[in-house]
């Protein structure tokens, strides 16, 4: 269901075509029922987080003992967000705009980076969860942005795309790099919240590639990276002894494999992030059609 053959194009067909006919700003919007379905599901995100406490890939119990700057901020706009009004509207852009410039003037760790620290013993001012914290800060911002903002709101998103992507694929490399003897349920959770982030970051630039252009520019990236075969543990809590979560810790297939697998598996109703992924690939009707569910 991913239309990742990029069309032949002119000269300024690369060009993001934000305006209507009539010059008015056209919405994100899917041009299938199930493409509609995934874009509710990513505006919903920053609604959640403020009534809530959690989003498809940031777990309520993630920040439990240390709740970074970036995500209590996050958390403050979001509330803003829900409360979004022609009187706020300004000041609440105003306030995202500084909060992603200045989670972007810090650089994500590069592999290099990693590897340096690590012989060093410096972690370079910036532990994994305080990455990654930042990292789902900005990806709400974004989603804010681009669903409710105006035409520079989603140029900025647009622009920052390159960025956003390449700081979750860095993250992620960090993940693999600094995997240490950990295996209790927390540290499962904040793993699975890093691969649940950088997904989520590709999709939500995925649909909007879509929306706007009619292709997936990055569906062979989206397609290698890494999903969890027991989603059911996200909401398990921590129930089971360390030697399983030291198993479960590894046990990831690619999307593409994922999805795949899914389609040939006994299926049970879908978790919701479970079904976040399947339905892009397969569409609504075609998980119905599997699963037996009503969706």
């Amino acid at each position: 269901m991913f239309p990742s053959r990029i069309p032949s194009t002119s000269p300024t067909s690369s060009i993001p075509s934000f305006l209507g006919g009539l010059g008015d700003l056209q919405r994100v919007e899917g041009s299938t029922e199930s493409w509609q379905w995934v874009i509710n599901e990513l505006k919903r995100c920053p609604r959640d987080l403020a009534m809530r406490g959690e989003t498809l890939f940031l777990h309520k119990e993630l920040y439990r003992s240390m709740m970074p700057a970036a995500i209590r901020t996050a958390l403050g706009l979001s509330a803003t967000y829900c409360l979004l009004n022609e009187s706020n509207q300004h000041v609440m852009f105003q306030a995202i705009d500084a909060e992603v410039f200045d989670l972007l003037q810090t650089p994500s760790l590069s592999g290099v980076d990693i590897a340096r620290a690590k012989n060093s013993g410096d972690d370079g001012g910036m532990t994994l969860i305080e990455e990654l914290a930042r990292l789902q800060a900005l990806t709400l911002y974004q989603m804010i942005r681009m669903y409710e903002g105006g035409l520079e709101q989603r140029a900025l998103v647009d622009l920052q795309r390159g960025t956003m992507t390449t700081r979750a694929l860095q993250l992620l490399r960090r993940l693999r790099a600094e995997r240490d003897n950990d295996h209790g349920w927390h540290a499962w959770i904040i793993a699975e919240s890093i691969r649940r982030t950088v997904l989520t970051v590709y999709m939500f630039y995925a649909v909007y590639s879509i929306a706007i252009h009619g292709f997936c520019i990055d569906f062979p990236t989206i397609a290698k990276l890494p999903v969890s075969t027991s989603p059911e543990l996200w909401h398990s809590g921590d129930l089971h002894p360390s030697q399983r979560w030291s198993n479960e810790t590894e046990r990831t297939l690619a999307y593409e494999d994922y999805t795949e697998a899914w389609m040939v598996s006994p299926h049970v109703t879908l978790l919701p992030f479970e079904k976040f992924l399947v339905v892009p690939c397969k569409g609504l009707e075609g998980v119905a059609a599997y699963s037996g569910a009503v969706l």
